[in-house]
C-alpha cells in the first residue's frame, strides 16, 4: 500500500505559481515588444526633413519638434519601464521555478522511499517463505 505524498498540495500550489509567473513574464514581454514597436514607429514618422517656407512655418516646426522631443522622452521612459517589468517577471518566474523544483525533488525522494519500503516488504515475505521452507526440509518433510 503506497502512502500519499504529504506535500502534494504544496506541489500543486508551486506548479500553479510557476504557471502564473510564466504568464506574467509573457505579458511583460508582450508589453515591452509593443512599446518598442511604438517607439520605432514614432522615430520613423518624426525624422522627416521639413523645409520652412515662412517664419510661421519655422515656429510650427519648432513647436512640433519640442512636442516630439517630449513624446520621445516619454516613450523612452515607457520602454525602460517595460524592460524593468520584464526583468522583474523573469526573476519571479525563476524563483517560482526553483520553488517548484525543490518540492519536485522532495516528491522524487518520497517515491524512492516508497520503492525502498516496498522492496523491503517483498524481501521480508521472501525471507519468511525461505525460512519456512528451510524449517520444513530440516524436519525431514518431503516435497
Amino acid at each position: 500500500m503506497s502512502r500519499r505524498f504529504p506535500l502534494a498540495g504544496l506541489m500543486r500550489l508551486r506548479h500553479l505559481e510557476e504557471t502564473q509567473a510564466a504568464g506574467r513574464l509573457q505579458s511583460a514581454r508582450q508589453d515591452q515588444q509593443n512599446t518598442n514597436q511604438r517607439l520605432a514607429r514614432f522615430v520613423e514618422t518624426n525624422t522627416g526633413g521639413e523645409n520652412p517656407s515662412s517664419p510661421a512655418a519655422l515656429l510650427a516646426i519648432a513647436a512640433a519638434r519640442s512636442s516630439s522631443r517630449s513624446m520621445l522622452t516619454e516613450l523612452h521612459a515607457l520602454a525602460a519601464q517595460a524592460e524593468q517589468q520584464v526583468q522583474d517577471a523573469e526573476s519571479a518566474y525563476s524563483q517560482a521555478k526553483r520553488a517548484t523544483g525543490v518540492v519536485e525533488k522532495l516528491h522524487q525522494r518520497h517515491l524512492q522511499q516508497q520503492e525502498v519500503e516496498e522492496l523491503a516488504r517483498e524481501q521480508s515475505v521472501l525471507d519468511e517463505a525461505a525460512q519456512r521452507s528451510h524449517q520444513y526440509t530440516a524436519k525431514g518433510g518431503s516435497r
